[in-house]
């Protein structure tokens, strides 16, 4: 059709089509805003899964510490540490570790606090280090 052509041909619209019309598209207007709140929803989910992850993966991370004890073989040692049953190449380590790592010496503080309760006679060096 062209700008000099007649609308003569145009119908009027018929009853509610209009109406109809618009309630259509708040509809899809709504459809489409809820499943924008998904996604974002989804997104923001799985970012934090992801850096939840991540900060997992580096907390396990062996550290470079001076000592060449990571973080897990010192939580390993830690009972026969407190119990006095282990070479002493071994605890100077640990003790080396401890000195470098914060983290490893406030759980070493911390059991040695709760089991300090039951034995007030065991007394532990690390404690001199802060």
């Amino acid at each position: 059709m062209t700008h000099n052509e007649k609308h003569d041909d145009w119908t009027e619209c018929q009853g509610g089509e209009i109406a109809g019309l618009a309630k259509s598209l708040l509809q899809k207007r709504k459809f489409v805003n809820s499943r924008r709140r998904i996604m974002k929803t989804s997104i923001t989910a799985a970012m934090l899964v992801i850096g939840v992850g991540l900060g997992m993966v580096i907390m396990q991370l062996p550290t470079n510490h001076p000592d060449g004890l990571a973080c897990a073989e010192v939580a390993d040692y830690s009972k026969d540490y407190f119990a006095h049953q282990l070479k002493p190449e071994i605890v100077d380590r640990i003790e080396m570790h401890l000195d470098h790592c914060k983290r490893c010496r406030y759980h070493y503080a911390e059991y040695q606090e709760q089991h300090s309760k039951h034995n007030k006679t065991d007394l532990l060096p690390v404690l001199a280090l802060w």
